[in-house]
């Protein structure tokens, strides 16, 4: 017998209630433990949901997970994620429309918007920008590098070397060079101090030198999004929604490159 989930839209009425509507789909069986993960999944638009977006739930759906749509024109309302366990945050979404509070909720948090890191305090804005045309300097398209140091975190869902993350070639891709306690995962191709991958564990020092309120990882997306996901970029998205889930662990990563 296969599971039922709930995808969950929210939005605001013009008088600043919120309008819940529930749709269900079919998905993967659930955990026997019988407790559901609910994903806050913020993106640009809940009424004619992004592509990439799209994409994404159906992923997040597959893995058990149910899902809870958040417009980014709603973020300043706290009450619209109070049934989630793990806030995402979609490359979809307009930067400046992101609530500045998320950035200490306690709320568990994955980041595929780059230009939203600063405010997260994952890097600063001096550290993040679109790889540009220069043959030096951009990443090899859909490729990534796993960071060997951190071969063995749950991040890395047992990938190593190169990684194709897309089918089709990337228009752009964002990276950090993150600061403080940050746990690099992969880098581009071309050069190692440019993370794509990376996270923070609860209580560790942000780029911002202020201390993580919860787990943050830090996933950056190409123009495209998710429109291309290969089946490895799948399994990270799967290993970095799982990590967030899943109780702080005491083992100790590299933490610079």
């Amino acid at each position: 017998m296969r599971r039922l989930v709930s995808l969950i839209v929210v939005a605001l009425t013009a008088a600043g209630l919120a309008s819940i509507q529930t749709v269900s789909l079919s998905a993967a069986e659930p955990d026997p433990s019988g407790s559901a993960t609910v994903v806050a999944l913020i993106t640009r638009n809940t009424d004619k949901l992004p592509k990439q977006d799209a994409i994404l739930v159906d992923v997040l759906l597959g893995e058990g997970y149910d899902v809870v749509l958040v417009d980014d024109d709603d973020t300043d309302d706290s009450t619209v994620f109070d049934s989630a366990t793990i806030g995402v945050i979609s490359s979809s979404v307009i930067p400046v429309k992101i609530a500045s509070w998320l950035a200490t909720s306690d709320l568990p948090m994955l980041n595929f918007e780059g230009l939203v890191s600063d405010d997260l305090g994952l890097a600063t804005r001096s550290c993040e920008q679109p790889i540009d045309g220069d043959a030096d300097s951009r990443t090899d398209r859909n490729s990534i590098l796993m960071y060997e140091p951190n071969a063995g975190h749950p991040l890395t869902a047992g990938l190593t070397g190169y990684q194709d993350v897309d089918k089709a070639p990337q228009g752009d891709h964002n990276f950090g060079e993150p600061c403080g306690d940050a746990v690099v995962i992969a880098t581009t191709t071309r050069r190692p101090a440019q993370a794509v991958y990376y996270a923070y564990e609860a209580g560790s020092e942000l780029a911002n030198g202020d201390t993580a309120p919860a787990r943050r990882v830090a996933y950056y997306s190409s123009s495209r999004g998710h429109e291309t996901l290969s089946p490895a970029g799948k399994q990270l998205i799967v290993a970095a929604v799982e990590w967030l889930a899943s109780e702080p662990a005491a083992l100790a990563y590299a933490d610079d490159i």
